[in-house]
């Protein structure tokens, strides 16, 4: 298992749709949602931790890129 951290940018036309849940029940993945802004009808950000295998990592990421989700890989530390 591996734990990886990433920064989630939401188009506005996305924000009201459940990829979290999509994440745990496609691709075996478990999120910490570290930090989140999410409005409707507004950009979202959310800092998440995934843990899970890495091939289903990569799975559940370009499953969100294919959405117009942009993902940003964070180092260990978030200030």
């Amino acid at each position: 298992m591996r734990t990886k951290r990433f920064v989630l940018t939401f188009p506005p036309e996305e924000v009201e749709r459940p990829y979290i849940y999509q994440l745990v029940k496609d691709y075996d993945l478990m999120p910490n949602i570290l930090r989140a802004t999410i409005s409707p009808q507004d950009v979202g950000h959310m800092v998440v931790e995934l843990n899970g295998k890495q091939g289903a990592i990569d799975e559940g990421l370009e499953f969100l890129r294919k959405q117009g989700i942009s993902i940003e890989a964070l180092g260990q530390d978030i200030r």
